[in-house]
């Protein structure tokens, strides 16, 4: 979208890094109705450890996406705690819950390449929110956190705050349409207190209210 692209063009000035002009491969197979073969097709097509691999697999709104099993969401998270080229992972609504954020996050911990993560649309909550924190805290790559339309509340927010006081990579966390309170606002007002890097910060449609 434009507002993607105004906003990889900021991070390229901000990083010094090229996103937009590249013309990276792509695995692109949103709506995809047979996991099975989705996922043999990924795993066989030779091409993720190609530089600038992105991976698209995001669903549509009042589509179910291609409903992730947990075998493949563990075999995806193993796959990229080695892969060191695969800079872009779409999983908009594909029912992922906090077994599939704990995995991910284990990821999240040794990757040094995924520049953007997008996980809008999930079933992740507090819990799953605890388990990417944890990765968060040890990665030095990620630009883009997207955890737009989850239900994540409050515990999940002070985690993920508290793991971001020193990460210096992440320039934009969207947390748009969760479960966040006053309280979890204060928690994020802290952590922008101590971490002066992020650029784009998104609260809407929250439950925030005039002091928040």
């Amino acid at each position: 979208s434009e507002r993607d692209k105004d906003q990889m063009q900021v991070l390229e000035k901000v990083t010094g890094r090229e996103f937009v002009k590249s013309q990276p491969l792509v695995f692109d197979i949103p709506n995809h109705k047979k996991p099975a073969t989705l996922w043999q097709k990924l795993f066989n097509c030779g091409k993720l450890h190609e530089p600038n691999f992105r991976i698209n697999l995001a669903g549509k709104r009042a589509i179910s996406g291609i409903n992730l099993v947990p075998k493949a969401i563990l075999q995806l998270s193993k796959v990229l705690e080695t892969n060191s080229t695969l800079i872009h992972l779409d999983l908009t609504q594909n029912g992922l819950n906090d077994d599939a954020a704990e995995a991910l996050g284990k990821a999240l911990k040794v990757n040094s390449s995924m520049l953007a993560l997008i996980l809008r649309y999930n079933q992740i909550t507090h819990t799953g929110a605890d388990s990417l924190a944890v990765g968060l805290h040890k990665n030095t790559s990620l630009l883009r956190l997207d955890l737009a339309y989850n239900l994540i509340r409050d515990p999940g927010i002070e985690a993920i705050s508290g793991s971001l006081e020193d990460n210096k990579s992440l320039r934009d966390l969207n947390l748009e349409s969760n479960k966040i309170t006053e309280n979890g606002a204060q928690h994020i007002n802290d952590c922008l207190k101590k971490n002066k890097c992020w650029r784009f910060l998104h609260l809407g449609r929250n439950k925030i209210g005039s002091q928040g």
